[in-house]
């Protein structure tokens, strides 16, 4: 039988001694230009389009988003891991979603946030098919 062990830490950049810091906050950590102020500015961009909206089990998609970026916030993920929760939930309310979000955010969170929502399609989808079939 394989081991299929995964890679779920890297060492921080500290001295060693410290705890583990999982890969994905560790890859995070960086703050680059157009990421500053990037969870209030992702906020107050997506809370017009998604205030309204319910999600599938009826919880406030806004308020599932604050949810999502409270528990990131809380593991330790960076703004820049917060601020995509937000992005990812006003994607399906934009024609151009990787133009625009790119256009306020950078590239970076564009295509996180349009990758993460084609994700969250297929996602749905599988569930449809094992409910239907």
């Amino acid at each position: 039988m394989k081991n299929h062990s995964a890679r779920p830490v890297a060492e921080s950049p500290v001295a060693h001694g410290t705890a583990a810091v999982p890969e994905l906050i560790a890859a995070t950590a960086q703050t680059l230009p157009e990421q500053v102020d990037a969870l209030a500015r992702a906020r107050n961009f997506a809370e017009p389009l998604i205030a309204g909206e319910h999600l599938d089990t009826g919880e406030n998609a806004l308020d599932h988003a604050d949810a999502v970026a409270a528990i990131l916030k809380t593991i330790g993920g960076s703004e820049a891991m917060q601020a995509a929760s937000y992005l990812v939930h006003a994607c399906i309310h934009l024609s151009k979603p990787q133009e625009v979000i790119a256009k306020a955010f950078g590239d970076n969170f564009a295509t996180l946030a349009v990758e993460t929502t084609q994700l969250m399609r297929v996602q749905q989808q599988a569930r449809a098919a094992q409910t239907s079939g």
